[in-house]
C-alpha cells in the first residue's frame, strides 16, 4: 500500500480534513467527526486490503496479517501527528488542522 508515490498524498489527505472541518461547521462535535472518519478509513481500507487477496479464504487465511501491518501503519501516523501537533501548540503556531 503507497502512500506518497503519486504527489497527491497530502493533497486527498487534506481534502478530507476539510470535509471533517465542514461537519464541524454544520454542528457535528469534534468527537463526532473523528470517529465517522476513523470508521470510514477502516472500513475503506478493510475492504480494499481484503479485496487484493483474490478470495475470501486468502482473506481471512491473510487477516492478522494485513489487520497488524494496518494498525501499525495508522499508530506510526498517529504518532507522528500527536507529536507533531504538539511541538506546534508549544511554539504557538495555532490550529493544526
Amino acid at each position: 500500500m503507497s502512500t506518497k508515490s503519486d504527489g497527491k498524498f497530502y493533497e486527498r489527505a487534506d481534502a478530507f480534513i476539510h470535509m471533517a472541518n465542514d461537519q464541524m461547521e454544520k454542528g457535528a462535535t469534534p468527537e463526532d467527526v473523528c470517529e465517522s472518519i476513523t470508521y470510514a478509513a477502516a472500513r475503506f481500507t478493510a475492504s480494499y486490503t481484503a479485496s487484493l487477496t483474490g478470495s475470501a479464504d486468502n482473506a481471512e487465511s491473510k487477516r492478522t496479517k494485513a489487520i497488524d501491518f494496518l494498525t501499525d501503519k495508522y499508530r506510526t501516523m498517529v504518532t507522528s501527528n500527536y507529536d507533531e501537533t504538539t511541538e506546534d501548540m508549544k511554539t504557538g503556531r495555532g490550529n493544526p488542522h
